[in-house]
């Protein structure tokens, strides 16, 4: 992931065509135009064990006909309403309206196909009347820049590892303390008898 952040951005293009042409890679960068609306719905799943996922979702489309007969060709993934909201406005300079009223975007960002939600997304559309075309993307757009966005994800999040540790060395510390006060009343005992 960090030699493509160095690479340039793919090519702009038709959401049709960036589906017609996207490879088997595990990493998609996400360059595309696509029709949107101001349909979006909110998830959210608890977990026993970790965190609690709560995603914003926007179906997206390959244009004015597809969106009218509510054929999505994906979403688009954000992490809160007021991220979507502020997306919004950030990329308003590259949205337009087309003739019959429906909003044209330029997208960039990255198919995350998000694992605990994609059965949850796919009921949702279908229950709300859309129908889902195939292959069917899953988009996190950046919230900034391309670069920024590129280079947090090839980051390691080692924050639980470190916090793993620092748990560890203070067990580790309040036993030997232990241990050592244990052994220091035993031999005070033992002088004393």
């Amino acid at each position: 992931m960090a030699a493509i952040s160095g690479e340039p951005a793919p090519t702009m293009q038709p959401l049709d065509s960036y589906i017609a042409t996207r490879s088997d890679e595990a990493f998609h960068q996400a360059e595309f135009e696509a029709n949107i609306d101001d349909y979006y719905f909110t998830l959210d799943k608890s977990r026993r064990r970790g965190p609690d996922t709560h995603i914003v979702v926007m179906p997206i489309f390959t244009g004015d006909a597809a969106q009218e007969a509510k054929r999505a060709s994906g979403v688009l993934y954000f992490d809160s309403e007021e991220g979507m909201k502020a997306w919004a406005r950030s990329h308003s300079d590259e949205a337009s309206q087309s003739r019959n009223g429906h909003w044209h975007q330029q997208v960039h960002g990255y198919e995350d196909r998000h694992p605990d939600l994609v059965g949850m997304v796919r009921d949702t559309l279908i229950d709300d009347g859309y129908t889902l075309e195939q292959p069917f993307l899953h988009v996190r757009p950046y919230s900034g820049s391309r670069e920024a966005a590129l280079a947090a994800l090839a980051t390691p999040d080692y924050v639980p590892v470190y916090v793993l540790l620092g748990v560890g060395a203070v067990l580790l510390v309040v036993s030997f303390g232990k241990r050592i006060s244990a052994r220091q009343a035993r031999d005070v005992t033992d002088g004393a008898a």
